[in-house]
């Protein structure tokens, strides 16, 4: 069994405009592949490890157990909704959720 931990970044800049930070994995399979390629970076932990820190380490490259990646870049929701991985896309729905129980402004155009 695989185990990993990823980390949702995201910022809203001074427009109000949410973007979150995404990464494209790379080699030939995904070369060329965009709509529903990219993903949360995320990296494989081990027990005894701090899941925390291993997101945090593939959020900023330097988990060593995800090396193939080859783009990444902060993206607006609706650009980032169609290249998120299929079952990553409800978590845009629950950041947005989390925003608004929180009372946070943004927008998303």
């Amino acid at each position: 069994t695989v185990t990993s931990a990823g980390l949702l970044l995201y910022r809203i800049d001074d427009a109000g405009l949410l973007s979150v930070w995404l990464v494209h994995p790379g080699g030939p399979y995904w070369r060329n592949k965009d709509e529903a390629a990219w993903s949360i970076p995320k990296g494989e932990y081990v027990d005894g490890e701090n899941p925390r820190d291993v997101a945090l380490a593939a959020a900023f490259g330097a988990d060593p157990t995800f090396p193939e990646v080859d783009d990444a870049r902060w993206q607006t929701v609706p650009e980032a909704t169609p290249r998120l991985v299929r079952g990553q896309r409800p978590i845009l729905d629950a950041l947005r959720v989390h925003l608004d129980d929180v009372g946070r402004r943004y927008r998303v155009r």
